[in-house]
């Protein structure tokens, strides 16, 4: 559903589709869908940024300004782990000084621009290439099914993240029941968004390709003269 139909849906549902409150549902509509993008590493929310980075680099300024967060790094074939800068000064204050493969990295805060930035623990000894899996900055879909990285701002927008058009109008609707100061039923609207979320979340989990965990519960039946 675009940021129109989603409005109109709420607004319809309510009774109220002046103008007023059509403009007003849009700005709840904006703001439910930055917090759902926030809430989970969702598919659509992934991306993977390669870039070359010379001998002696130390810190790196990520070449791909569309990431938002970083995930995971990968130096060449070697997944590199995230530390903290004092945990680095505990074990070997000297790392940072010292030349060879890169053995992790520290996420360093974004530039004045807002591009995610990393210090290699160990300046790389040779020219290699970075790999980054990011989270993306905010994005939408426009008219044209194209990307782009902006919140709603357009009547034909849609989201970029699948099935949580449910949860979007819930929250929706328990804002504009907040503004008529109708707490009580609001709060039923949110706690019914907060549902439609994590029900986005198992269908992104479950009914797509993904792994799958067997675990072992004990509910008491079994003991241990069971098994000698």
């Amino acid at each position: 559903m675009t940021l129109s139909d989603l409005a109109s849906f709420v607004t319809g549902k309510l009774g109220k589709t002046d103008t007023d409150s059509l403009a007003k549902a849009k700005e709840f509509l904006a703001r439910r869908y930055e917090l759902i993008w926030n809430s989970q590493l969702w598919r659509e929310t992934l991306s993977t940024a390669s870039q070359s980075v010379p001998a002696d680099t130390q810190d790196v300024t990520l070449s791909d300004s569309s990431i938002d967060q970083i995930v995971a790094v990968r130096w060449s074939d070697t997944t590199l782990g995230p530390v903290a800068h004092e945990q680095v000064f505990a074990i070997d204050p000297t790392l940072f000084d010292d030349s060879g493969t890169p053995l992790a990295f520290v996420t360093l805060p974004k530039t004045a621009a807002g591009v995610c930035k990393i210090r290699l623990v160990q300046k790389p000894n040779q020219t290699k290439t970075l790999t980054v899996l990011g989270k993306v900055k905010l994005r939408v879909i426009d008219s044209a099914n194209s990307y782009q990285t902006r919140n709603f701002t357009s009547d034909t927008d849609k989201p970029a993240i699948s099935n949580i058009d449910n949860a979007l109008i819930s929250f929706c609707e328990g804002d504009m029941l907040t503004r008529d100061r109708q707490y009580s039923k609001a709060q039923m609207m949110y706690a019914d968004g907060v549902a439609q979320t994590k029900i986005a979340v198992g269908v992104e989990k479950n009914q797509s390709a993904n792994n799958l965990q067997v675990l072992a519960v004990d509910s008491g039946e079994w003991s241990r003269d069971d098994w000698d």
